[in-house]
């Protein structure tokens, strides 16, 4: 089986260390490298943009940048590429630094050596991989892929920022699926999750793709929608219901799947913070629901 290329980007300036580096990946017989070649931070940036690397190679005293703030500002570029420290300091302390700072690693120009540097980048590729599978479940909702409470929570406060700015209103869907504990006591906790999925996979055609889904635990959804009108929400709620009636009458379960929902308004005239909001449309949604019950 042949092995995958490694792209690698070195950001150096200098014309012999880059060489070294160069040779000593050449050297490697557990991988193959292609290497790219950038003399000034700003061109790495480009690069590293463009998301076609899996490593960067990077020294710290670049003509257009130095020290720690050289990896500030290519970590900041670089989101999901690991980055490996290039050094010529004996001490080390910069280098240093920019792991405790989230680099991968980071080498002494002066003792580089073809199997450790290879197997350094393997290491640094790999570390990152966990580490952005880590980040993305502590985001989202193993079972339907939404975003869970906190990834819901982290991209809301972002957009009410932005609301602020631009002085429009956010509406905040509270979403309960009735009677899941009848599907799990009636049919098994496999067919409730089955419920669930199909309950998310509803709400992602329904709602746009600007609009924020989440799942905040049991029976409970929660959409963000990025249009602040009353009509908007009026509009997407009739679009919800349809598609539960469409689903109910396409999928041919042994039960039908029913929602009950709550409104909420965020105002930048009278900011509030989100779980604020989430408590506010879950009252309202509690509201619908005993309604629907004492007219069962």
């Amino acid at each position: 089986m042949i092995e995958p290329v490694v792209r690698v980007l070195l950001i150096e300036d200098n014309p012999g260390d880059a060489r070294i580096i160069k040779e000593a990946l050449a050297e490697s017989t557990a991988t193959r490298f292609q290497i790219e070649v950038v003399q000034t931070l700003a061109d790495g940036l480009v690069r590293l943009a463009e998301q076609d690397v899996d490593a960067a190679l990077i020294d710290l005293s670049l003509p257009d940048s130095v020290g720690l703030e050289t990896f500030h500002r290519a970590r900041a570029g670089a989101e999901g590429i690991p980055i490996i420290v290039l050094t010529g300091l004996d001490d080390d302390t910069v280098a240093s630094a920019a792991v405790n700072a989230g680099a991968q690693d980071f080498i002494s120009k002066n003792r580089v050596q073809p199997d450790s540097l290879a197997r350094a980048i393997r290491y640094a590729i790999e570390r990152e991989r966990m580490l952005q599978q880590v980040r993305q479940m502590a985001v989202l909702d193993a079972l339907t892929g939404l975003n869970n409470r906190r990834g819901f929570v982290l991209v809301c406060q972002h957009l009410c920022q932005l609301a602020n700015r631009n002085g429009r209103r956010l509406g905040l869907l509270f979403l309960d699926l009735d009677g899941l504990k009848q599907i799990n006591d009636g049919y098994g906790h496999g067919e409730g999750d089955r419920a669930l999925v199909d309950m998310a996979k509803i709400l992602e055609r329904t709602f746009r793709k600007a609009d924020v889904l989440g799942r905040l635990g049991g029976d409970e959804f929660v959409v963000l929608l990025a249009e602040g009108s009353t009509d908007g929400a009026g509009r997407a709620l009739d679009r919800l219901r349809a598609n539960v009636d469409a689903f109910n009458q396409e999928a041919a379960r042994r039960y039908r799947l029913s929602v009950s929902v709550g409104l909420s308004w965020y105002d930048p005239a009278t900011p509030a913070p989100v779980d604020a909001l989430i408590e506010q449309a879950d009252r309202a949604m509690y509201v619908e629901k005993l309604a629907k019950k004492k007219a069962a």
